[in-house]
C-alpha cells in the first residue's frame, strides 16, 4: 500500500486541514440565509453613496455588513470562507476598494490616521512593538517606526493592501495572525480601517516621532507606558485590597493573568500591574465603577464574563469589589511591585507549609488515616484490606492476593520511573502513593463520586490524583482482569499506566493529559511490545483525527474526549521518541514541569512549531493501515 501523505490521510475523511472543508453539522441555516439577502441589498446602497460622495453613510454600510457576517460565521460554526459567505465578502472588499479610491481622489471621506488608525496600533500593536520590547526588530508606537519597518522590513506598499506586510499579518490565520493568540485578533471594523488607510495611500502629515495615544481617557493604552499613580490607603477605608480584594484575585485570577503572554495582556501579577491594565487599556478607574472594564467583566456587564470557567466570585467578594473601587481603588499593600502570592498566600501555600513541618513518619501517619477515611466516605458498607511497602500503600476490596499482585506491579515499576526520570531522592511520593483497588464498577465509580464531587466516564477505567504539596496523593484502578483485547489493556498494563501519571502529577497540572496518557501507556509497553491493546492505539488515533481542522488542534487541550486520549497521545509519544529519542522528550518535560507553556517547549526542544509537528505526527499515522477499531 503506497505510504498516505498528510494531506491525503486528512483528504480521506472528508476534511482539509485548512479550513475549506468543515466538520459535520456546521451550516447556514435558513434564517441567517434571509438576513444574508438583506445585507446584501444594504451592500448595493453604497455605489449610490459613493457617487453622491457620501463617503462616511458607505463606509458604516459596509463595516455593519462584515460584523453582521463575521456573527453569521461564528453561530453558524463555518469560516467567513464558507461558499455561501464568500461572495458577499468579495462584494464588501471590491465596494470598498472602490470607496477608498473615490474618497482619497476627492480628498474627503477618507481614513483619518490618527483618529482611527494610531488608536488601534497603541492598543492592540504597541504592547509588543515598541522601545523597550521591539519584537521582530519593530516598533508600532509611532508613525516612524511604522514607516522604518522591522526585521522584515516594509510594512506597508501605499496604495496596495493586499501587498502589505502589516495587512497580510493582522489578517493571517494560525501562528502567523497578528496580535498573537491568545490575544483576540482585530475586529473587521479595525481591518478594515487600517485596510482603507493603506489603500488610500497611507498618508500621514504629523510628527512621526510622536508616540501614539490610545483613542480614549481610561482606555486603550500602549503597556509600555507608565502605570498611572496609585493611591494609598490612610486606614479608614470600608475595604481592604490586602485582606479583602487581593485573596480572590490570586486564587481566581492570577492562574490566567500571569506568565510571559498572561490573558488579555493583563497581569495581575502585582498591584502595579493591575492598575497598568492589559491589551484592550485601563480595568480599573478609580472612583468610577461604570468605567472601570473590571468591574464590568466581573459583574458580567460585559462580555467575556470573568472568572472565565466554573469559577465565580462570591456575593461577599462582589460588594467589596464595588466598594473598594468606589474608594478610589487604594492599596494598603507594603509595595505595589511585590508579588500578590507573597501578600495573600493561597490556601495551598498554607497547607503545604504545614505539611512541609511532618516528618516522614508522621506523613505516612497522615496518608494512611486520610486514605482509611476517604475509603469510608465513598464505601462504607465494604471492609478493605490493605498492604504496603516502602512506596506504596495499596487499599481496596479486592482479595488480599490481589492487592499484593497489584503492589508487585507498582514496586517494579517504581524501579522504572526512578530509572526512566533519575530520581533523585529515595521518597517518590511524600507519605506513600495510594493505590485504591475496586472490584467492581459500582465501588470504583462511588469513590470519584464522593470524594472529588466527580463523574467519571464509562470507558475510564483509572484515574490518578497528585497535588504537589502531596496532601493527595493517590490513584484508583477498577479491577478489569488480565485479558487484554483491542478494547481492554488488562489490569498490569492499567495500574502502570496511571502510576506514571502520578508521577507526573507531582508537579501539578503542568504536563499535558495527551502527554502524561501517551508516556503512561509507552512505559506500560516497553516489556510486552505485542499487546494487542496497545497494537490497536494507531488505528483509534486516527479515528479520533476526524472532528479536528488543523494540525495544531492536536495539542490543544481539552479537545479530545478521554477515551481519545490514550491513542493519541501513545502514538505523539511514539513519534517524539522517534524524532528525538528520550533525552528530548525528557528535556520536554523538565521545561513543561517548570513552567513553561507547550508551544515554546516545543519549539526550544524539537525546533518546530505546532503546525509543523503536527503535520509531521499526522504524516506518521498516514503510514500505518487504518484499520477498522471498535471504540469502547
Amino acid at each position: 500500500m503506497r505510504k498516505l501523505t498528510w494531506f491525503s490521510l486528512v483528504l480521506a475523511y472528508g476534511m482539509l486541514w485548512g479550513g475549506a472543508v468543515l466538520p459535520v453539522g456546521a451550516a447556514i441555516t435558513p434564517d441567517q440565509r434571509k438576513e444574508l439577502g438583506e445585507i446584501r441589498k444594504e451592500i448595493g446602497k453604497v455605489a449610490g453613496h459613493v457617487t453622491k460622495k457620501e463617503f462616511d453613510e458607505a463606509r458604516k454600510i459596509l463595516n455593519d455588513a462584515q460584523e453582521k457576517i463575521s456573527k453569521i460565521a461564528s453561530d453558524a460554526k463555518v469560516m467567513e470562507t464558507d461558499k455561501t459567505l464568500a461572495p458577499i465578502l468579495l462584494q464588501i472588499e471590491k465596494q470598498r476598494a472602490t470607496l477608498d479610491k473615490k474618497a482619497a481622489g476627492a480628498g474627503q471621506g477618507g481614513i483619518n490616521f490618527d483618529k482611527e488608525v494610531a488608536p488601534i496600533l497603541a492598543a492592540k500593536c504597541a504592547n509588543c512593538h515598541n522601545d523597550e520590547r521591539s519584537s521582530g526588530g519593530l516598533k508600532l508606537d509611532s508613525f516612524a517606526g511604522l514607516e522604518a519597518g522591522g526585521t522584515n522590513k516594509s510594512l506597508i506598499v501605499a496604495g496596495q493592501s493586499a501587498r502589505s506586510l502589516l495587512v497580510a499579518r493582522l489578517t493571517a490565520n494560525g501562528p502567523a495572525r497578528m496580535p498573537k493568540a491568545p490575544q483576540p485578533a482585530l475586529s473587521a471594523v479595525e481591518i478594515a480601517a487600517i485596510t482603507s488607510w493603506v489603500n488610500q495611500g497611507a498618508k500621514y502629515e504629523g510628527d512621526k516621532a510622536k508616540k501614539f495615544q490610545a483613542a480614549a481617557a481610561g482606555g486603550p493604552r500602549p503597556n509600555n507606558l507608565p502605570p498611572p499613580a496609585i493611591a494609598r490607603a490612610n486606614g479608614n477605608e470600608k475595604v481592604s485590597f490586602k485582606n479583602d480584594i487581593a485573596p480572590f484575585m490570586v486564587n481566581l485570577c492570577v492562574g490566567c493573568h500571569s506568565g510571559n503572554n498572561p490573558r488579555g495582556g493583563l497581569s495581575l501579577v502585582t498591584f502595579e500591574g493591575l492598575m497598568k491594565g492589559g491589551a484592550s487599556g485601563r480595568v480599573i478607574l478609580p472612583g468610577n465603577l461604570e468605567g472601570s472594564r473590571l468591574w464590568r467583566l466581573v459583574g458580567g456587564l460585559e462580555l467575556p464574563r470573568m472568572p472565565q470557567g466554573q469559577a465565580r466570585i462570591t456575593r461577599t467578594n462582589y460588594e467589596n469589589l464595588k466598594v473598594w473601587l468606589e474608594e478610589g481603588a487604594k492599596f494598603d499593600g507594603p509595595d505595589p511591585k511585590q508579588p500578590l502570592r507573597q501578600i495573600v498566600p493561597t490556601e495551598e501555600q498554607i497547607l503545604a507549609a504545614k505539611l512541609s513541618k511532618l516528618t516522614p513518619e508522621e506523613f505516612v501517619a497522615m496518608r494512611k488515616e486520610k486514605s482509611e477515611d476517604q475509603w469510608k466516605r465513598s464505601n462504607s458498607k465494604e471492609t478493605a484490606s490493605t498492604v504496603e511497602s516502602a512506596d506504596f500503600l495499596v487499599m481496596g476490596n479486592a482479595s488480599e492476593d490481589r492487592l499484593k499482585e497489584v503492589l508487585g506491579w507498582a514496586d517494579e515499576h517504581a524501579k522504572t520511573l526512578r530509572a526512566a526520570f533519575g530520581a533523585k531522592t529515595d521518597e517518590i511520593w511524600k507519605g506513600k502513593l495510594a493505590i485504591f483497588v475496586f472490584k467492581d464498577r459500582f465501588s470504583f465509580e462511588e469513590f470519584p463520586r464522593v470524594i472529588e464531587s466527580a463523574e467519571i466516564p464509562r470507558d475510564t477505567v483509572g484515574l490518578a490524583r497528585v497535588v504537589p504539596s502531596f496532601d493527595e496523593a493517590y490513584i484508583c484502578v477498577e479491577d478489569i482482569g488480565d485479558q487484554v483485547t483491542a478494547e481492554s489493556p488488562g489490569m498490569k498494563l492499567s495500574v502502570i499506566d496511571q502510576l506514571t501519571g502520578a508521577y507526573l502529577k507531582r508537579s501539578g497540572d503542568k504536563i499535558p493529559d495527551w502527554l502524561i496518557r501517551g508516556l503512561g501507556l509507552a512505559l506500560a509497553s516497553k516489556d510486552d511490545k505485542k499487546n494487542e491493546f496497545i497494537q490497536a492505539q494507531p488505528a483509534m488515533a486516527i479515528e479520533s483525527l476526524k472532528g479536528l481542522e488543523s494540525p495544531e488542534q492536536v495539542f490543544e487541550k481539552g479537545k479530545f474526549s478521554s477515551a481519545d486520549l490514550g491513542p493519541i497521545g501513545f502514538t505523539l509519544v511514539q513519534h517524539m521518541l522517534a524524532a528525538g529519542g528520550p533525552s528530548k522528550l525528557g528535556m520536554l518535560i523538565d521545561k513543561l514541569q517548570s513552567g513553561a507553556e507547550l508551544a515554546p517547549a516545543l519549539k526550544d526542544v524539537y525546533n518546530a512549531d505546532l503546525k509543523t509537528l503536527g503535520m509531521s505526527y499526522g504524516s506518521m499515522l498516514g503510514s500505518r493501515k487504518p484499520a477498522k477499531v471498535k471504540k469502547k
